[in-house]
């Protein structure tokens, strides 16, 4: 009986510690849907003098901290950070720093806190107190978005400075701080009464204060934040995201509760000589760090004895690369160039200043041992060819003789029978056949390596769009162009035949570019060309000419095509629109002319519309600039992709105000999605979804709706004025 009552003792043991050591739900018990709850803490919530320097927040089961470093913000900012940790049922916030007398303190956790089991999220969550007799309450929100692709910016920091001197936001650190949630969204808590000014910052630097290379946003506004009471209706919501219940609730609101930051940077890059290099004996290679507006100076030093006209100079638009191509002899057969060359550099105070360096350029394969390694080159190469000429000579030889004999033996026969020979020279005066055969003589002309051709060639496929430019390119700058050369063909298929039409004049694409040339020509959709470039036609500065190209293409049919027609409510007299496909590349450009903007000749496809209000109409989405006051230039997306269909015109009407713009930038090509809540579904739930999905109807996962449908129109004070619970 003792034996029995201690092997049911152990196995109960047994049993428990399996149990202990396997956390989790019991296998068919309900599943944990529930964030933690917060239960107290010590000092408790918004107290008042608190002097000592360690926090404790205890919830009501075993929690974790997740992303802590990213999400968990304390305000005001410190100078050595806090530390904080998740054990148990508790979190412990410890300060290193000297307590600030008089100050209210905030840790924002975000939605770090998280239970242990099933992860459950505690949205939103916050921590205050003070050291003084009051505690601040105030309180403001709103959404950072990227300035030119409107994506939520998730991470960011968003703080404040009671200096309204913009000066504070490059020399100071924010004053209070938050981080912007995944979809953007941020709350700067427990602020004083007063006057701010707003600032979003991707603080690479982690120093709380504005460097010129990162991200940031500002408003020009000053936020004075307040707050009333009011009374709102309240919607209770499942676990699942449905309407439970709707009550009339009073609630504080704090205001402004809708504040716009769109982010930017501002493109700076300090400026200096990145690299100097000669690759090759023809080229010189100048990299700045940044972009310029002119050209550098740059004279040669030594040799002393060159050509003025030296080099052609191939660029990139903004002078941040520079190619010398070489044209002096001289200079290509010396190894050192050495130059003075005058150029603009950022000195320690970030001012752009005309500074003289001397700049060597040195060819690491010196000129004459190129010249040696060419001419072993080429003497292998004779020796190859000399190898070839003796096997094809031997090849010829042994074939001959085999030939030679084959008609010996059927001369011998014919003779043999009294026939007359068929080939009189296989027989000698006496009648007697010949065995051995002529000498073979090669020509060696077909083994001589062909002269140089210049790198010139026709850079179209066989089949080209009705608006396509006719493009060719060349391996080094051009010295002649001789447009006669140039000959396009037309087919006729009336009367099957090439007919020759006038070509356009081939130019370069850009000035700063001499190795791309191309014409622009009306095509005649679906028609057949022939364009054919003359040998001799084009000289390279290095007295290399092109040999003849012939390239044949079809133009595609405008039935191929898709036609937009865009009538645009609200956009600037200088705005343009761009045609985006799925990877926001940017397919087309249209002016808005009165309101309207045409975009013809689409390939079909998914598209998606931007408008940039070109402020000062240079066609181009310009940043903005902190230390002038200038904010970015305005962006707008269509919120919904465009399916555009062969043969297929649209007609579309557009309202820049109508979307908050926070809704304008559809799903599908945002970079920056944000986090999907957890949906916990019931078996009966499962169920439902398996069948819908049989029967082919998709239903895709819930997600948390923020904002109103509705737009005021006001792009900076009135984005989401309802996004708040």
């Amino acid at each position: 009986m003792e034996k029995t009552a201690y092997i049911v003792t152990a196995m109960l043991v047994a049993l428990l510690l399996y149990s202990c050591a396997n956390i989790g739900r019991p296998e068919g018990g309900p599943r944990d849907m529930d964030p933690p709850i917060f239960m107290g803490a010590d000092p408790k919530p918004n107290a008042l003098n608190v002097k000592k320097n360690k926090v404790e927040l205890v919830f009501d089961e075993i929690v974790t901290l997740k992303d802590q470093q990213t999400k968990v913000v304390v305000s005001p900012v410190q100078k050595e950070n806090p530390v904080i940790r998740a054990g148990g049922r508790k979190i412990t916030v410890e300060f290193r720093d000297t307590m600030k007398p008089g100050t209210t303190y905030v840790v924002d956790f975000s939605n770090s806190i998280q239970d242990n089991n099933e992860g459950n999220p505690l949205e939103d969550f916050s921590y205050a107190f003070s050291t003084g007799d009051t505690i601040d309450t105030l309180a403001i929100s709103g959404i950072v978005l990227h300035a030119h692709t409107l994506e939520p910016q998730q991470g960011v920091v968003v703080g404040v400075h009671s200096c309204l001197d913009d000066t504070a936001f490059t020399n100071v650190q924010l004053e209070r701080i938050a981080r912007t949630n995944s979809l953007g969204q941020f709350t700067l808590r427990n602020l004083r009464a007063g006057s701010y000014r707003v600032y979003a910052l991707n603080d690479l630097d982690r120093n709380y204060r504005f460097s010129r290379n990162e991200d940031m946003a500002f408003m020009k506004e000053v936020i004075v934040p307040e707050s009333h009471r009011a009374t709102t209706m309240d919607t209770i919501f499942t676990q699942r995201n449905i309407v439970d219940t709707v009550v009339a609730c009073e609630h504080t609101i704090f205001t402004p509760n809708d504040l716009l930051l769109n982010m930017f940077n501002e493109g700076y890059r300090a400026q200096y000589l990145k690299k100097n290099e000669r690759p090759e004996d023809k080229k010189m290679l100048v990299t700045f760090a940044a972009f310029a507006d002119t050209l550098p100076e740059l004279r040669i030093i030594r040799p002393e004895k060159h050509a003025s006209d030296w080099c052609r100079i191939e660029r990139t638009e903004r002078f941040d690369s520079i190619v010398y191509w070489i044209t002096d002899s001289a200079l290509i057969k010396c190894d050192s160039i050495i130059t003075e060359m005058r150029y603009l550099k950022t000195d320690t105070n970030e001012n752009l200043t005309m500074v003289t360096d001397t700049v060597p350029f040195i060819l690491k394969n010196t000129y004459k041992k190129r010249m040696e390694q060419e001419a072993k080159k080429k003497e292998r190469e004779e020796k190859e060819m000399q190898k070839q000429m003796e096997r094809e000579r031997k090849q010829l030889e042994k074939e001959r003789k085999k030939e030679a004999k084959r008609r010996a033996k059927e001369e011998r026969e014919r003779r043999k029978h009294g026939l007359p020979p068929i080939d009189s020279t296989m027989v000698d005066s006496a009648g007697v056949v010949r065995e051995a055969a002529d000498t073979v003589v090669i020509d060696s002309t077909k083994y001589k390596k062909e002269a140089p051709r210049l790198g010139f060639g026709i850079g179209m496929s066989s089949t080209i769009d009705v608006d396509a430019r006719a493009r060719f390119s060349s391996t080094e700058p051009l010295d002649s162009v001789l447009q006669r050369g140039f000959h396009l063909y037309r087919f006729e298929e009336k009367d099957s035949v090439w007919n020759e039409i006038e070509c356009d004049s081939v130019r370069l694409d850009h000035d700063y570019d001499p190795l791309n040339y191309g014409f622009d020509h009306e095509w005649v959709p679906g028609g057949q060309y022939r364009l054919v470039v003359d040998s001799l036609t084009v000289k390279g500065c290095y007295g290399l000419w092109n040999e003849t190209l012939e390239q044949k293409f079809t133009v595609k049919s405008l039935e191929e095509y898709a036609n937009l027609y865009l009538t645009i409510t609200n956009a600037a007299d200088t705005a343009f629109v761009e045609l985006l496909d799925g990877s926001e590349k940017v397919v087309k450009t249209r002016q808005v002319v009165n309101g309207t903007a045409e975009i013809l000749n689409i390939v079909p496809g998914n598209y998606y519309l931007r408008l940039i209000n070109d402020t000062n109409g240079n066609g181009l989405w310009d940043t903005g600039n902190f230390g002038l006051g200038q904010l970015p230039e305005e962006a707008f997306y269509f919120p919904k992709v465009l399916k555009l269909k062969k043969n297929w015109d649209l007609e579309q009407s557009w309202n820049l105000f109508e979307t908050p713009v926070d809704k304008q930038k559809p799903d599908a090509i945002k970079k920056n999605k944000p986090e999907r809540k957890k949906v916990w579904e019931t078996e009966e739930e499962r169920n439902r979804k398996k069948k819908q999905g049989m029967n082919g109807d998709d239903e895709e996962d819930e997600m948390e709706d923020f904002g109103n449908k509705f737009y005021s129109g006001d792009k900076y004070s009135d984005f989401n004025r309802n996004n708040r619970r």
